[in-house]
């Protein structure tokens, strides 16, 4: 009888604690909750170079480097804010594949996503496949705007063979000549075409 009545008391010290636990953890808001998650973790935000007067795979007179290019997944868009004079918009992109990182950020920082302001003229929304190009700018990541990502069919798009290429040839654009068509017609030709001619020129 003893035991059985040490039984009951010790259930019932154990229903009161869970019922305890319960009502603090359901009662405290979602905000407060989300204080303990850290959301940037494993996510690198990159710099909006808006004032460069080019965009896209193809800049300079004779091709800037990449710092880094990456194939991934848009998973956030926020609507677009002006301030002043800058006019941004932020989004989100999960990285799926790696095709160049200059100084491997990534694999050293374990990075899974990256963020910036330049979504502003990207044309691709949530869930749609991109092609990323970063570039160095004071020693750190950047994009200059929204025509360096672009959006894609698959891993195999003929936009990212080319690119491809033209990485793993050290970015000679005259291993991208007969690709001149496909970039034309992602309204990158002419950039493509200046770089060549700078090749050609001191070749």
């Amino acid at each position: 009888m003893h035991s059985f009545k040490k039984s009951i008391v010790l259930i019932t010290l154990i229903a009161l604690i869970i019922v305890s636990l319960c009502f603090f953890y359901c009662n405290v808001p979602k905000s407060e909750l989300s204080k303990t998650i850290n959301p940037g973790a494993n996510v690198i935000s990159i710099n909006y170079t808006y004032w460069w007067n080019q965009t896209g795979p193809f800049i300079g007179n004779c091709g800037e480097k990449y710092g880094l290019v990456v194939l991934g997944t848009i998973t956030d868009l926020q609507h677009s804010i002006q301030k002043k004079n800058y006019h941004f918009k932020k989004g989100l992109i999960r990285i799926d594949s790696v095709l160049y990182d200059q100084k491997n950020l990534l694999q050293v920082k374990n990075i899974s996503s990256l963020s910036s302001d330049c979504f502003r003229d990207v044309k691709a929304k949530e869930g749609d496949l991109v092609m990323v190009f970063c570039y160095l700018y004071q020693k750190k990541l950047s994009i200059p705007g929204g025509k360096s990502i672009i959006k894609i069919s698959d891993f195999k798009d003929p936009l990212v063979i080319s690119i491809a290429k033209y990485i793993e040839a050290d970015q000679n654009p005259l291993i991208i000549l007969e690709d001149l068509e496909l970039w034309t017609k992602e309204g990158l030709g002419d950039d493509l075409q200046q770089i060549l001619n700078c090749k050609k020129m001191f070749n």
